[in-house]
């Protein structure tokens, strides 16, 4: 019970000592704004303060109790200023009283009802608050004021001019103190270009001392020279912020009711109605704190949102940053991921292929061979498959890398029809394949990439025609007709390359032709069953002539066949066009056809080699295979055993795997070479990779660590073969 009451005295004490404070405020104001700014001996304001004290306390937490409080301040003031008893009935000094405490309660209505925010901070809401807030009590206050003291005899003989004079004039001193008091109260201090500590300090003390100077240049060489402060209180808004435009405002006004006072200064007037001066130089002020206010508003919403928007562009680069890391991760992750499943398909898949041709070359009947030929097709079609898995997942990720060698275009379009012609001629179809004359045939590019867009093209045209005729037609036409570029050892002219297949097959309706390029899309879903396929060829080929500088286009009706066009930009370094060399029809081209190899040795001498292998299944088979050409083989299950073996005895090739557990075929090239160095070996031992780590990257990481050439998981035989006959051939 006592800690409550002593709760309760405390809360009335404290309410108590804020309307004290409040009153003490008004009171102090009234004298200050009548000692320093206002015209004796009728002490008539140009600024007055009061208003906005009174208007800070209706909006603190005292709120609308306040009402009283600054009704018996002004009837203190009124009192004081007139020798009156503070107990004395004087009914129209009472109603002048209650008018000075209704302007600032209006204006807090209004404030607290039409204001979104604070006035200090946006450019519109000081704007509403200048004209709401502070000019229409102000406006409605000094009607009362001045009807009043009319109403009780004080202003005989009142007119016109002189209601308009003495009302703006009471107008203008309440809405000014309105005005300045409450940037005090409520604007932000950090504002303006300085904005924090002594500097601060500094810059309002600046500023006083450049409105003093303006002031001073006013009173002592020319009076216009006080519109200098105009300009002041823009710098001094931009600079100070809104306390810096008050002070400037404050200074000038004190100066202006001195010089009034002395009978000088910039707002003297010929009129003689005493009010006139402070009319002058209340309009005066306003010209100073209106667009000076605004200024400062203004830059301070500018550099508010200058600092928002370097804020969301940190966040959004941030946020783009994360994202980018985010979607880089997945496509690390993705390509990771396709690289482990082809090594880990490719593995068993290189038994699989490799075990099925050494079956094929031995003593089987018709139907054996025709069951081993379907293991090698459909070994032949998983291999494809993955390949162009691999191949899309490269280009979307912008990895693909395209050769630029030399090579012969009529050779390739012949290697591609004695590829395909055969299927072609099975089943009974025409297949043809000319090269126009003024093509040339040496070109420099990605042959490999160059050949896989026309056997994609070639075998998809085989594939939906039944019965008819297939043409491939290679054009061609100058891309820089004004000649060619010069280089060390010839002139280098650009061409661009037309490849067009067309074939007499199922043909594509429009509407199919829309989804024909995309990834694991076909025409027709009935396609997929009857024909197979995984749609990626045609979306492949599309993406690799945009890399080679081309596109993929096709014309086709339903029924009518097809013609697709491959262009490529490829560059010749010839400067004479060859004759034209039309390439055999499929009909009288042998179909190309893998030679039985038999377990004789090669034209060259019998190698002595080192299979580094942890896969058993595939030591079997390279073993099998080394054996089969008339090598010798000895086998290590990892790198370090590899390096174990090459001390003890001599090789005269390793066929190194990359991915071994204990130590990878990369870590054991590498110290094979560091040795060679050490012992200054002249003749360097051929390391061959062989692996199913078959992208780019992969490769050039063998060739970097030491290693002479590169097979890929599945392997071919004929490839096998010929790397061996070079190294036996040394």
């Amino acid at each position: 019970m006592g800690t409550t009451r002593r709760y309760e005295l405390r809360r009335v004490l404290l309410i108590a000592g804020e309307h004290g404070l409040l009153l003490g405020l008004i009171v102090g104001a009234a004298f200050a704004a009548m000692k320093l700014i206002s015209l004796p001996p009728t002490n008539v304001t140009a600024i007055w303060l009061p208003a906005g004290v009174a208007l800070v306390g209706l909006l603190r937490p005292i709120g609308w109790s306040a009402l009283p409080t600054i009704l018996l301040a002004n009837w203190a003031v009124v009192a004081l200023a007139n020798d009156y008893a503070l107990l004395s009935f004087r009914p129209y000094s009472l109603l002048i009283c209650a008018a000075n405490t209704a302007g600032p309660a209006l204006s807090c209505l209004v404030w607290k009802r039409w204001l979104k925010g604070n006035p200090f901070l946006d450019g519109v809401e000081f704007l509403k608050f200048t004209f709401g807030v502070a000019f229409l009590p102000a406006v409605l206050t000094a009607w009362a004021v001045i009807a009043t003291i009319y109403v009780a005899g004080y202003l005989p003989g009142l007119t016109l001019p002189q209601f308009w004079i003495r009302t703006g004039s009471i107008t203008i001193s309440s809405a000014l103190g309105v005005f300045l008091v409450m940037p005090l109260v409520y604007g932000p201090w950090e504002s303006g270009l300085v904005r924090r500590g002594a500097p601060r300090w500094l810059a309002h003390l600046g500023v006083v001392a450049a409105a003093m100077a303006v002031c001073w240049l006013s009173d002592q060489v020319l009076e216009p020279l006080i519109y200098l402060a105009i300009p002041l209180a823009l710098v001094a808004a931009i600079i100070s912020g809104a306390r810096g435009v008050v002070v400037t405002i404050l200074v000038v006004s004190i100066y202006g009711l001195s010089a009034i006072t002395a009978g000088g200064g910039p707002f003297t007037v010929a009129d003689p109605t005493r009010f006139s001066p402070v009319f002058a130089m209340g309009i005066f002020a306003f010209s100073l704190g209106l667009p000076g206010q605004f200024a400062g508003i203004t830059f301070a919403q500018l550099y508010r949102h200058r600092r928002d928007l370097e804020e969301l562009v940190i966040e959004r680069t941030r946020d783009l940053a994360t994202a980018k890391e985010a979607a880089e991760s997945a496509d690390r992750a993705k390509s990771e991921f396709l690289a482990v499943m082809s090594h880990e398909i490719r593995t068993p898949l290189n038994g699989v292929l490799g075990f099925a041709r050494l079956m094929e070359t031995s003593k089987l009947d018709e139907q054996q061979r025709e069951f081993m030929h379907s293991i090698l097709s459909s070994g032949e079609m998983l291999l494809g498959l993955l390949n162009n898995i691999l191949d899309l997942s490269k280009i979307e990720a912008n990895a693909i890398e395209l050769e630029a060698v030399p090579f012969s275009l009529r050779g390739m379009v012949d290697d591609v029809a004695r590829l395909c012609g055969g299927a072609a001629a099975g089943k009974g179809i025409v297949f043809e394949a000319t090269v126009a004359a003024n093509v040339p045939d040496d070109f420099v590019g990605d042959v490999t990439r160059v050949r896989q867009v026309l056997i994609n093209l070639v075998s998809n045209a085989v594939k939906f025609t039944a019965k008819g005729t297939i043409s491939v037609a290679v054009t061609a036409e100058p891309d820089n007709p004004s000649g060619g570029a010069a280089t060390a050892t010839a002139i280098v002219r650009c061409w661009r390359l037309s490849l067009a297949v067309t074939d007499s097959g199922i043909g594509i309706s429009p509407e199919q032709q829309q989804r024909l390029f995309a990834a694991f899309s076909q025409a027709d879903t009935s396609i997929t069953r009857r024909y197979g396929g995984s749609g990626l060829g045609l979306a492949i080929s599309r993406r690799l002539c945009g890399l080679m500088g081309g596109t993929l286009e096709v014309v086709s009706a339903v029924g009518k066949g097809s013609t697709f066009v491959a262009t490529l930009r490829l560059a010749e370094v010839e400067q004479s066009s060859p004759a034209e060399e039309p390439v055999a029809p499929a009909a009288v081209v042998p179909v190309a056809v893998e030679t039985k190899t038999k377990t004789v040795p090669p034209s060259g001498r019998a190698l002595h080699v080192l299979v580094a292998e942890d896969n058993a299944l595939n030591r079997r088979l390279v073993g099998v295979m080394l054996e089969r050409l008339g090598h010798s083989v000895v086998f290590a299950l990892n790198g370090r055993e590899a390096i174990d073996r090459l001390e003890a005895e001599r090789f005269d090739v390793v066929l190194m795997d990359i991915q071994m557990p204990e130590m990878d075929g990369i870590q054991a090239t590498r110290r094979i070479r560091a040795a060679q160095a050490l012992a200054r070996d002249g003749g360097a031992l051929p390391i061959i990779a062989v692996t199913a780590d078959v992208t780019v990257d992969d490769r050039t990481k063998c060739l970097q660590a030491g290693m002479d050439d590169f097979l890929m998981k599945p392997i071919k035989p004929a490839r096998f073969r010929a790397v061996l006959e070079q190294i036996a051939d040394r």
